[in-house]
C-alpha cells in the first residue's frame, strides 16, 4: 500500500525538520515547504492526501491562499499554529487547528483525523 502523502508547510527550519522526521517515522510520505510559493507549486503539481499548515509564514505572509487551493482540490488540511481561534479568520475556523506549542503526537493525531475523514478509498485526495 502506498503511504499517505502529506504536505507539511512550516517556515521554522528546526521545527520543519523535526516534524518531517516524525511523520516519516510514522510511515507517511512527507513533502515539506517553508515558503508559500513552493507550497502552492507542490499543491498544484502533486497528488496529496492531507496537509499540515503553519499559518504565519513570516514577512506578513500567511498560508490562507494555500488553504483555499487545497480546499478547491479536495485535500483535507489542518493548521499547526500559535494563533488563537479568534486570530484565525472566520472561513478557516472550522478546520482542525493544533495549537503551538504542541507535542509530536498531536500532529500525528491530526493527520490521522484528516485521513480518516478524507473522501474515497484510494488514500489519495482528488487531483
Amino acid at each position: 500500500m502506498t503511504p499517505a502523502r502529506i504536505l507539511m508547510v512550516e517556515d521554522q527550519m528546526h521545527l520543519a525538520m523535526m516534524l518531517e522526521e516524525i511523520m516519516a517515522d510514522a510511515g507517511y510520505d512527507v513533502i515539506s515547504a517553508g515558503k508559500l510559493e513552493r507550497a502552492m507549486k507542490l499543491a498544484r503539481d502533486m497528488p496529496l492526501d492531507a496537509a499540515i499548515l503553519d499559518i504565519n509564514l513570516g514577512d506578513g505572509i500567511t498560508a490562507y491562499p494555500l488553504a483555499d487551493l487545497l480546499e478547491r482540490r479536495g485535500v483535507p488540511y489542518a493548521f499547526a499554529s500559535g494563533y488563537s481561534e479568534c486570530d484565525i479568520p472566520q472561513p478557516y475556523r472550522s478546520h482542525l487547528t493544533v495549537h503551538k506549542p504542541y507535542a509530536p503526537q498531536d500532529i500525528l493525531a491530526a493527520i490521522g483525523s484528516l485521513l480518516a475523514d478524507a473522501p474515497g478509498t484510494t488514500g489519495r485526495a482528488a487531483t
